[in-house]
């Protein structure tokens, strides 16, 4: 492309970025991803690609709704499920993409049933570091997607109202505590890394990886974050790392119900690529999503029962996805 045209495409994808971060997460990792393009590649693929989004967003744009959840009747009763996912060496230069998603959502979750969730923070974005596997990748993008969103919720509740004389780490981690997290991932070395490898460097190739695993490692305990693996296709955040539409199909469905399940089946053994390719597999998924289609029909119900309350006692069940995501 010619300067000028490129200078066109530069100031379009700045007005669908803006619109991606505010308000259309499915067009969030496709703008960043091209803007990247446009720097180093300029082809008139790219601007191809620019007028599809400017298309589809203008055809079917993402309604953003916020609404009363089954079983909450104050802000103890939230659970903050984060869902991260890198793609990686998806960029110019050996480098990595990361995506986020942070949901509200009562204790409900924790069973594993559908259950309406409320999108309160979604992120795109180039990984720091180079890595060398995808392990390192996912590390990475877990580091990020364990944020400050707990946090930020108690002080606007009231509970960041701590004494002067305390170490500010011990008052923070304790108004953390306040709020459960989930934490979910589908790679299973990320995993295994965290939760069961106790080698030195934790089964990873580079230190800084092995590093920030460790620092993650503890934090999850002192924060009450629990971590979970699920099956590639119900993590939702696989949308804020690539282009590919099979990638944004899930989002795309979660974005239509707004009810979504954090699902762990421990006969999953495969990737998600090989497992949509089984007939078994396509049949249990399309099961899956019917359960979630009912739950979203029957949601102007449940939005106003308190049928699903779940004390404290119920969230640590050994029964919860919680406590028994392990692969």
């Amino acid at each position: 492309m010619t300067a000028k045209e490129v200078t066109e495409c530069r100031a379009s994808l700045g007005a669908v970025q803006w619109v991606a971060v505010q308000t259309q997460p499915l067009a969030c990792a496709r703008c960043n991803l091209l803007l990247t393009d446009l720097t180093t590649d300029p082809k008139m693929s790219v601007a191809q690609e620019i007028q599809e989004i400017i298309r589809e967003l203008r055809k079917s744009a993402t309604v953003l709704n916020f609404f009363k959840l089954p079983g909450v009747s104050s802000w103890f009763d939230l659970v903050v499920v984060g869902l991260g996912d890198q793609a990686h060496l998806n960029r110019p230069k050996c480098s990595s993409t990361g995506g986020m998603l942070i949901f509200l959502r009562g204790r409900a979750i924790c069973r594993g049933a559908p259950n309406p969730m409320i999108l309160v923070h979604w992120k795109s974005w180039k990984l720091k570091r180079k890595s060398i596997g995808t392990n390192d990748a996912e590390v990475q993008a877990l580091v990020e997607t364990e944020d400050w969103t707990r946090l930020l919720w108690t002080d606007i509740n009231g509970a960041g109202a701590h004494d002067n004389s305390r170490n500010l780490l011990e008052a923070s981690l304790d108004e953390v505590q306040n709020v459960p997290g989930l934490l979910g991932t589908d790679s299973k070395g990320g995993y295994d890394s965290i939760i069961v490898n106790e080698s030195p460097p934790l089964g990873l190739s580079h230190t800084r990886a092995a590093l920030q695993t460790f620092q993650l490692k503890e934090s999850l305990p002192r924060c009450a974050t629990k971590l979970v693996w699920l099956a590639s296709d119900w993590n939702l955040s696989d949308a804020l790392t690539k282009k590919k539409w099979e990638c944004r199909e899930s989002l795309d469905f979660f974005l239509e119900s707004r009810v979504w399940m954090l699902r762990f089946d421990p006969q999953i053994i495969r990737s998600a690529r090989k497992e949509r390719q089984s007939p078994q597999k396509q049949l249990s998924t399309e099961a899956q999503r019917s359960t979630v289609s009912r739950t979203h029909k029957n949601f102007g119900v449940l939005q106003y029962s308190n049928s699903l309350r779940i004390c404290d006692h119920e969230f640590n069940t050994p029964d919860a996805i919680s406590c028994s995501g392990a692969p």
